[in-house]
């Protein structure tokens, strides 16, 4: 195979034979095994940093390490066995998986860790239940069923078996399924999620990238503005507004406003009997506010992605959220607030590299106030959505006018 996209998808499944009381003491363990692991992994970091120090440290240190079983395996085998001391109980199958995933989490974090920037990840009650996928059984993994398809991710001891629903299937699910059936796509480590009385199989797979030719040299500009979400601008002239402030930022601000006053009736509420029942309205509009917020993001990055694939370009500018972040402007701040921009950016950064475009941060600094036609910035030239130019008079949409100048920028600093 060439090269492949790992993707996730979230799939709904029902439990059709086993206790539901089982997954969720192996979810529990999870939770308990994830917070020992990943600080034991910062522990180890230390014992090497102490090593190098002193000769006597590095004696110290590998009479410790040769106990421990730290020179004789790889740091993710020794965190296995360790856990498989502890927790016997767990279906290996669940321990190797969390263990992948927990290395490849310290891994990413440990630079900032280590730097003080972060701190050790922590892990809560409800986290999915990871379980790894052996070679052999990547192809025979899934078996048709009258319904759709039956898995039994832990093994025949457990006698733990999920039955996939794919309901009225607008992600096209079945047909990813039935991609891994078939061995055209590739199976990957994957997790079972509880969600109350509901289970979902978050099912990782790698499939072959999507062929797409870009044109050398072009370039789409995204800008982030109070009116219209996103703003793009290619370089073969194309430009459009994609979203608007009405389906997004209102309807975010009502679900708060409505939150607030939630709260404020919630305020009084003693603790005892009843009060995880009076708090379930909050924690269901908390969930709906974030889960609306997520959705509009995908729709939103599948939007800018689809402009940047229909204008075949090789490249996506977005701008710098540091730089509104430090805007005096509070409309600015006031939409950075309540609008999760940094998601956004997550999504059009992992949709694009399907297609190998590349994604880049572009520095803005009063790229609305300056004019597109003769360059002269002065935030007398914004006037409510338009910017009109106090020196020659030229008028463009606000949020136009910026992604063109980013636009401009970026194809000037290819001159230099």
């Amino acid at each position: 195979m060439g090269k492949m996209n790992v993707s996730t998808r979230k799939i709904e499944v029902i439990l059709t034979s086993g206790e539901l009381e089982t997954l969720d003491k192996w979810s529990y363990a999870c939770r308990r095994m994830s917070n020992i692991a990943i600080s034991r992994m910062f522990a180890l970091e230390k014992v090497d940093e102490w090593q190098s120090l002193t000769d006597k440290g590095k004696k110290t240190v590998k009479k410790l390490s040769k106990e421990a079983g730290t020179m004789t395996s790889t740091r993710m085998n020794f965190m296995y066995r360790e856990l498989s001391v502890e927790f016997s109980d767990i279906p290996s199958c669940i321990r190797a998986g969390l263990t992948r995933t927990l290395n490849q989490t310290y891994q990413q974090k440990k630079s900032e860790i280590h730097k003080g920037l972060s701190a050790l990840p922590t892990f809560r009650n409800g986290m999915p239940i990871p379980f790894n996928i052996s070679s052999k059984y990547k192809t025979s993994f899934f078996q048709k069923s009258e319904n759709g398809y039956t898995f039994n991710p832990f093994g025949k001891k457990f006698g733990i078996e999920f039955e996939t629903r794919f309901g009225k299937d607008r992600s096209n699910n079945r047909a990813i399924v039935q991609n891994i059936y078939e061995g055209k796509y590739e199976l990957c480590d994957s997790s079972i999620q509880l969600s109350g009385k509901k289970v979902f199989l978050l099912l990782t797979f790698k499939s072959p990238k999507e062929r797409f030719k870009p044109k050398k040299g072009v370039v789409v500009t995204m800008n982030l503005g109070m009116n219209v979400p996103a703003y793009m601008v290619s370089s073969t002239g194309d430009h459009t507004p994609i979203g608007n402030k009405n389906t997004l930022l209102k309807q975010r601000l009502a679900m708060q406003s409505a939150r607030k006053r939630l709260q404020k009736e919630l305020a009084d509420t003693k603790g005892g009997r009843g009060r995880k029942k009076k708090l379930q309205a909050l924690n269901r509009l908390r969930k709906s506010e974030r889960n609306f917020v997520k959705t509009k993001n995908h729709q939103l990055s599948y939007k800018i992605i689809k402009f940047a694939l229909e204008n075949k370009a090789e490249k996506i500018l977005i701008e710098d959220l540091q730089g509104i972040a430090r805007d005096e402007n509070e409309i600015s701040k006031y939409v950075l607030r309540n609008w999760s921009y940094f998601e956004l950016q997550q999504f059009i950064t992992y949709k694009a590299a399907k297609f190998g475009i590349v994604v880049e941060v572009a520095e803005t600094h009063y790229i609305s106030q300056k004019c597109t036609n003769c360059g002269h910035t002065d935030k007398e030239n914004l006037q409510d959505d338009q910017m009109k130019c106090v020196v020659c008079g030229h008028k463009l949409q606000k949020d136009h006018n910026a992604a063109l100048n980013v636009l401009k920028e970026y194809q000037s600093s290819l001159k230099v």
